[in-house]
């Protein structure tokens, strides 16, 4: 954020430097509870400037621009194309996240298939930032195992420890995801990108330290793919529903079978529930998704896998401490044992979810919170300004 400040006020002063006269206009009217003020920069130059400055006030017609609300009505139409959609393409954790937060994004997104294309930036969004941590975290375990599947304590804090071996699993990690090149030579980071480097590299560190406290282990993989299925009925009868998605990571110890989701935003609080129906209830405040997401993993392994299986969500920025332990707590008691304790709770709650879904004659409509227009790719075609920052 510092550095985002300094390079704007560098290309605001940089574009006064010369001119004669400056006009500059600002807008106070109110936008929700927020009333708008003027730029800093304004604050700044009447602070600082030793020249003359005029304030003039402009009243325009208090005409408020009234944004109507967008609804996507229920037709044969959008039906046939949800059950094409997700009968060819699974239907992941995010998707269904997506239907809780704002079903009219759910519809642009997975319905009429609209698409973000992210513009290059010379900064590292933080999207990319979860990417990196997952390629950096999958390349150190197949270091890790290249002898053999088990993960030792030792082998573990080795690599912690040396920073140059840190260092080389990262810069691959950008090589394969952020530069997208094959280039052996190394590559000279540079300011934002330096930082970002740095702080993966001590995330990954903590990471291993971690795991070093739970080893010996035996390590599954990374960015396993997982699907399922459900046959849905709908009107038109019964449908053929793919359920699918990527788990960041699996081990075993102890004939438990652990996955884990990496997570570069969110805090510590958000794996702790106290029902399995708030994951399917909207209207909670704060609704777990990060918990929903690990559990819809489990619950799909749960149909192939006969092992207690054990979800967890691994929160980087939290994670300071060597007894970090990313179980999700469900009444304050760690999950260990999906299928005990959250299976048939949570079947209850997808199938009912699924029956809804590809039932419900309600319209797409626009997100209740407009919180969550905050980081939305859509805004500019619902016309929902995110809140004021």
């Amino acid at each position: 954020i510092e550095r985002q400040t300094a390079v704007y006020a560098y290309y605001f002063y940089r574009l006064i430097q010369r001119a004669e006269r400056v006009t500059l206009v600002y807008n106070n009217g109110t936008d929700g509870m927020t009333k708008k003020e003027p730029s800093r920069f304004i604050t700044q130059l009447e602070v600082e400037f030793r020249g003359e400055i005029r304030h003039y006030a402009l009243q325009s017609e208090n005409r408020a621009s009234i944004v109507e609300p967008i609804s996507v009505e229920q037709t044969a139409e959008t039906k046939r194309k949800l059950v094409e959609r997700f009968s060819c393409k699974p239907l992941s954790p995010t998707a269904i996240n997506d239907y809780f937060t704002c079903r009219l994004k759910f519809y642009l997104k997975y319905i009429e298939g609209l698409k973000y294309d992210e513009e290059d930036t010379e900064e590292v969004t933080n999207a990319q930032f979860g990417t990196l941590f997952h390629r950096s975290a999958e390349l150190a375990y197949k270091k890790l195992t290249e002898a053999g599947s088990t993960v030792k304590k030792s082998n573990l804090l080795d690599l912690a420890g040396r920073e140059s071996a840190i260092r080389g699993l990262v810069s691959q990690a950008f090589k394969d995801k952020y530069w997208k090149t094959n280039v052996d030579e190394d590559i000279h980071y540079t300011g934002i990108h330096h930082i970002n480097f740095k702080a993966i590299c001590i995330y990954l560190k903590q990471l291993l330290s971690i795991d070093a406290e739970y080893a010996p282990f035996t390590y599954l993989g990374s960015e396993q793919p997982i699907d399922g299925g459900l046959e849905v009925m709908t009107e038109q009868g019964p449908v053929p529903v793919k359920l699918g998605g990527t788990i960041d990571r699996m081990d075993e110890k102890g004939g438990m079978v652990r996955i884990i989701d990496y997570k570069t935003g969110g805090k510590d609080d958000d794996k702790k529930i106290t029902k399995i129906g708030d994951l399917f209830n909207p209207d909670v405040k704060s609704r777990k998704k990060y918990v929903f997401q690990a559990f819809y993993y489990a619950w799909l392994l749960c149909q192939k896998e006969s092992k207690p299986i054990s979800p967890g969500i691994f929160f980087v920025r939290s994670s300071s401490n060597t007894a970090y332990d990313p179980a999700i707590l469900l009444n304050k008691e760690p999950v260990t044992n999906f299928q005990s304790q959250v299976f048939k709770e949570f079947d209850e709650g997808m199938r009912t979810l699924l029956e809804e879904m590809f039932n419900s004659d309600a319209p797409y409509t626009q997100a209740e919170k407009e919180d969550s227009c905050k980081y939305c790719d859509f805004c500019a075609i619902c016309g929902r300004k995110p809140p004021e920052w």
